[in-house]
């Protein structure tokens, strides 16, 4: 079963600032039915780095059962760590680099390797801004994400959602989802069948698209 996942992230005044990521799920039925998803949750303080990681294992952690998973990424730092066997060398070293310093990120890369370890993933780097439409719209989706007022905290900060009038809300008790047009690799989709079928939901805080169903279970409700 071959998922298609493609990711990005987006950070504001790096390193330090506001910053979102964007990850788009792919899966074509055997009844040739395009299936996708989308993600995207924003940061108070966080790297672009920590996003561009962020975006991967969420779109990993989303699938429900093992499968051939192409991850489409323009972050050299994401795809060149499995490519180059950069990850092999930093854990064989204890989590240190080639110039003997601390790997930057350890919690996420220790993330990534469970999301990953189920599946059969090829990284497979796309050049950004450059016109890819999947990479676009994750583009697009990270920089909504960083310059939200609804944004979580990452790393040491809590894990809370920041409200209009400064107070705090957990997660799920995010509201007011806006929903875009779905597209697929072939067009926008045009029916007023394939158009009602479009949903939109939060899944523990991250805004989440899903288009035209999910009765494939592919990825987890």
């Amino acid at each position: 079963m071959l998922v298609k996942i493609y990711t990005d992230g987006s950070a504001r005044g790096n390193p330090d600032g506001p910053g979102g990521y964007g990850t788009i799920l792919s899966y074509t039925d055997p009844r040739g039915q395009e299936h996708i998803r989308e993600y995207s949750q924003g940061y108070r303080k966080t790297t672009n780095n920590r996003m561009e990681l962020m975006a991967a294992i969420v779109g990993l952690e989303a699938l429900n059962r093992p499968c051939q998973v192409e991850l489409y990424s323009d972050s050299r730092y994401l795809v060149d760590a499995f490519n180059q066997h950069w990850i092999e060398s930093w854990i064989k070293k204890n989590w240190v680099n080639s110039q003997k310093k601390p790997v930057k990120n350890p919690d996420l890369w220790k993330r990534l390797l469970k999301a990953v370890e189920p599946h059969e993933v090829t990284f497979i780097w796309v050049k950004g801004h450059d016109g890819h439409p999947q990479n676009e719209r994750c583009d697009e989706l990270a920089t909504r994400a960083a310059t939200t007022k609804t944004t979580t905290t990452t790393g040491r900060y809590r894990d809370r959602l920041k409200t209009g009038d400064g107070t705090a809300r957990r997660p799920y008790q995010r509201r007011g989802v806006r929903m875009r047009s779905a597209y697929s690799s072939a067009g926008r989709l045009g029916s007023r069948t394939e158009a009602a079928s479009i949903r939109s939901e939060t899944d523990s805080g991250r805004m989440v698209m899903v288009y035209p169903s999910r009765l494939h279970r592919v990825w987890r409700t």
